[in-house]
């Protein structure tokens, strides 16, 4: 995810999601919450096919399994309702922002461009 004047009223949010080179599902949008890259991901792969999701964002990985979130509740929910549904094995893992793993920095530059988008 990347997020432009994080905390302020302007702040402007988007994110990427880098699966491989030239693949067709890789995104890049602007978004409200870096818990919608995570959805995303969910949403794209196939439901049987084992998934290791790699995130920079702890706050992503502690919202898997939780029941009644206080904040972002849609969100969490929508993450927790996907991975319920889910046959294949889902393991989140947290890597280091900006430390030149080469998937989690096309990730971020997936997310950067995304939030050049007008739309």
């Amino acid at each position: 995810e990347y997020c432009e004047n994080n905390g302020k009223k302007n702040a402007l949010a988007s994110i990427g999601v880098f699966f491989d080179n030239d693949d067709p599902r890789n995104l890049s949008e602007r978004l409200p919450a870096e818990l919608y890259a995570a959805i995303c991901a969910l949403e794209k792969v196939n439901n049987e096919q084992d998934l290791i999701v790699f995130t920079d964002s702890t706050y992503v990985i502690n919202c898997c399994n939780v029941r009644n979130p206080k904040k972002n509740f849609d969100l969490v929910n929508r993450l927790n309702d996907l991975l319920k549904e889910r046959k294949g094995k889902s393991i989140f893992k947290h890597v280091r922002g900006h430390s030149s793993i080469y998937k989690n920095e096309q990730a971020d530059r997936l997310a950067y461009l995304g939030s050049q988008k007008t739309d």
